[in-house]
């Protein structure tokens, strides 16, 4: 694990309240909540297709410790939805540089890299700490391993998936009754982990949605998906669709 940047989470220096000041005229927000994001720690697993967005938004939006698992290297099939890297940078451990260039975006969070696969010998290491366990990866024995930990540590767990023009998002909270691995039951046990078509911009979509609960919940605001799983379908018409678990 590498370790970059500092956390202070006393107050708001004066460059901080600039860089936040968008985000500090909301009343919803303001500096109370801007200091609660500060305070914040949010591990992301996967820095691809959802998890380039997402960390994009979480460290620009001031969350104090955001922590980056991936151990893939990037191809030149990443490229049009992984926005955080660039033609010249494959080949190269993802996880790094995702963490250096959020580092330049906003030298205020702490970045924490994790340059592993999030497995069974490690992941409840990994995950210990953390306000908010984000995926952002692409296969389901990770995500059932996820769904797993996180409920056994207490741990909120923010689920996203894509595939083709659709995606899906969800919160599982310490204690709901139904589970990532009971809403999902039959397709874990009918489907092996293979590569899926997928548009671009529906990553982002999904991945911006995705952040945009995440800072709801490590705000103190109210998490609109928690406890529901929300459906996007792009093509050929938009439709979204909100389930109650």
């Amino acid at each position: 694990m590498e370790r970059l940047g500092h956390m202070d989470v006393v107050g708001l220096s004066p460059l901080e309240e600039e860089r936040y000041a968008r985000q500090l005229l909301l009343p919803e927000l303001g500096v109370e909540g801007q200091l609660r994001l500060k305070a914040a720690s949010s591990l992301v697993v996967g820095a691809g297709g959802l998890g380039s967005p997402l960390l994009y938004y979480l460290v620009g939006s001031g969350i104090g410790r955001v922590g980056i698992v991936d151990d893939d290297r990037l191809s030149l099939s990443n490229l049009p939805r992984q926005i955080l890297y660039t033609t010249e940078q494959v080949g190269r451990g993802k996880a790094q540089l995702a963490a250096q260039h959020l580092k330049r975006c906003n030298p205020h969070s702490q970045i924490e890299v994790y340059e592993k696969r999030f497995a069974r010998d490690n992941a409840e290491q990994i995950a210990q700490g953390y306000d908010l366990v984000i995926d952002a990866c692409d296969n389901l024995t990770t995500r059932c391993l996820m769904d797993e930990v996180t409920e056994h540590l207490g741990i909120p767990y923010l689920y996203g998936a894509v595939e083709g023009f659709r995606g899906q998002c969800s919160l599982f909270a310490p204690g709901q009754d139904v589970r990532y691995r009971d809403l999902f039951a039959l397709r874990i046990k009918a489907e092996t982990d293979m590569p899926l078509g997928i548009i671009a911009p529906v990553a982002g979509f999904i991945a911006s949605l995705m952040a945009t609960e995440a800072i709801k919940k490590l705000s103190g605001l109210d998490c609109a998906i928690e406890g529901k799983l929300l459906m996007v379908n792009t093509h050929p018409l938009i439709e979204l669709t909100t389930l109650d678990l």
